[in-house]
């Protein structure tokens, strides 16, 4: 990273250097145009316009060489960026999960993170700028080198005092629009049920208001950004044209005249000064914002990771494999928060491998929250959990898919095999779907398998927790949105009695609101 981060160093010097060779060019071709026609030589013709040539071509091609750097400094700090925050979220609990926010940061804050290095990179080449630009000045308009300067000053001054009000703003403005993308994000997720329950409405106007309150935040930014750019700009506006009448007036003075060469000169040096100069005060608020997005990103990566509390049980020889515990849970105490009191307490289980055990009961019981805290989503305030493998397949009610193929969907990121890749598919009752489909099973199933039904995405999620042949699996409800006919279908290829699970030993813990009919299809 740190060799793609100075490799820009040398291009924006080149551009430096043929940049101010500039003025340069310009007052030795008036030189030349003002030499009487006697005087003047061939050779001196072709000299000027080779510079010409050398300084306008070396501009491109460095201005060239320079972006391309940097466009591959930022997309390099992108990836980073957005790879650590990834990785950040997989890491989080569930039950404190917030998807907006990691939007968000991904989004807004990591854009404004990517712009650093061009930050970096102007503010120390327009220092250089500005220095070798006052220099040049001085030898065309003497002491009123400084004017640009002074002006300068006082636009740093108000800028300044902007930018000092301008981070605060900066933040309350990303909070906004990280609030607004939440709701959003957590509306389109639950929209069946905001439509069966009629609150589409209210959530509208709530998103309304929102986005209300986003904007008028926002325009207090932009507000300040516009005072920000007017000092900015009203150093190239006035630069000039003090310079010039105090040079003219010191001219008069003094008995001389402002000649042709010396104030194309200056004119061409003032504007290498002043832009290089707005530039420094411009990228300042640019700068403050990327600041205040670093602090939001370090804040979000610095937070704690997931513990994952629970015990690997040791491994038993193949001749007591069957009697020996896949699930132990001993005096094990669960709540999501300290602040409410446990959802379970003193819960005791053993498990042996190759069970199929139901946890049935009503809703709001605990049952889920139990298999998170299997799976190591959820932090136990008492107890141990220990488990044979924390190599754990899953497969929850309502099913998160990532968009891709229906294929990709369901290996996961285990290796493809075609054979046991067609089995699963027949054993979840999903040969029809796919048959039916206009792509097959590389259809593509959108974000979350929007492009899905609800029982497709179930009978999906199922066939990935079966395709990646873990040792322990666990069912939240699987087959809930399921037909009668699909459901047995399915109860019998994976948990009858010759069914899959029991053919490779795999131990079952299945979460099930109607427990009787299960336990029915099951020992049928």
């Amino acid at each position: 990273m740190l060799p793609s981060f100075l490799a820009p160093i040398l291009p924006r010097l080149s551009l430096i250097v043929f940049r101010y060779s500039q003025p340069v060019l310009i007052s030795t071709a008036i030189r030349y145009l003002n030499t009487p026609l006697g005087e003047k030589s061939s050779t001196s013709g072709y000299s000027v316009i080779l510079m010409a040539v050398i300084v306008y071509l070396g501009l491109a091609i460095s201005k060239a060489a320079y972006q391309h750097r940097l466009n591959r400094l930022r997309v390099m700090t992108r990836g980073a960026v957005v790879g650590l925050i990834n990785r950040k979220s997989l890491s989080q609990q569930s039950a404190n999960y917030d998807d907006g926010r990691a939007v968000t940061l991904m989004s807004t804050d990591a854009e404004n993170v990517c712009q650093s290095g061009r930050f970096f990179h102007e503010t120390w080449a327009q220092v250089i700028e500005v220095m070798l630009g006052t220099a040049m000045l001085a030898r065309e308009v003497g002491w009123l080198c400084p004017v640009p300067l002074v002006i300068i000053f006082f636009c740093s001054r108000m800028s300044r005092y902007l930018a000092k009000n301008l981070q605060s703003k900066q933040k309350d403005w990303n909070v906004a629009t990280q609030k607004r993308l939440a709701m959003t994000t957590s509306m389109l997720a639950s929209m069946k049920s905001l439509k069966m329950l009629g609150t589409t409405p209210y959530t509208e106007s709530l998103i309304h208001n929102l986005r209300l309150q986003e904007l008028a935040i926002a325009k207090r930014v932009r507000w300040m950004m516009v005072a920000y750019n007017a000092s900015a700009n009203a150093l190239g506006i006035f630069s000039p044209i003090i310079t010039f009448v105090l040079y003219a007036l010191l001219a008069t003075i003094n008995g001389s005249t402002l000649d042709t060469e010396t104030a194309f000169t200056t004119t061409a040096l003032l504007g290498l000064v002043t832009h290089p100069a707005n530039m420094i005060m411009s990228i300042v608020p640019q700068a403050v914002g990327s600041l205040a997005a670093f602090e939001r990103i370090q804040q979000y990566l610095l937070q704690p990771p997931r513990p994952d509390e629970r015990l690997v049980l040791k491994k038993m020889d193949s001749v007591h494999s069957e009697s020996s515990p896949a699930i132990r849970m001993e005096n094990v105490t669960i709540h999501t928060t300290r602040s409410i009191p446990p959802i379970l307490t003193n819960i005791n289980i053993v498990i042996n491998r190759g069970s199929i055990v139901i946890c049935s009961g009503p809703v709001g019981s605990g049952k889920t929250t139990l298999a998170k805290a299997l799976m190591g989503e959820i932090p136990t305030a008492g107890g141990t959990i220990s488990v044979s493998s924390k190599r754990i397949g899953s497969c929850a009610q309502s099913p998160w898919l990532p968009s891709g193929t229906l294929k990709e969907a369901i290996c996961g990121f285990s290796p493809e095999e075609p054979t046991w890749y067609d089995q699963v598919v027949r054993l979840c009752c999903l040969d029809e779907d796919i048959a039916a489909l206009p792509q097959g099973d590389e259809t593509q199933i959108g974000s979350r398998g929007l492009n899905l039904s609800g029982g497709q995405r179930q009978r999906v999620a199922l066939a990935r927790a079966v395709y990646a042949r873990c040792d322990i699996v666990l069912l939240d409800d699987p087959i809930s949105a399921l037909d009668g006919k699909t459901e047995t279908s399915i109860v019998e290829n994976l948990l009858g009695p010759q069914g899959l699970f029991k053919r490779m030993g795999t131990t079952v813990f299945l979460i099930t609101n109607s427990g009787k009919s299960k336990m029915f299809l099951i020992q049928k």
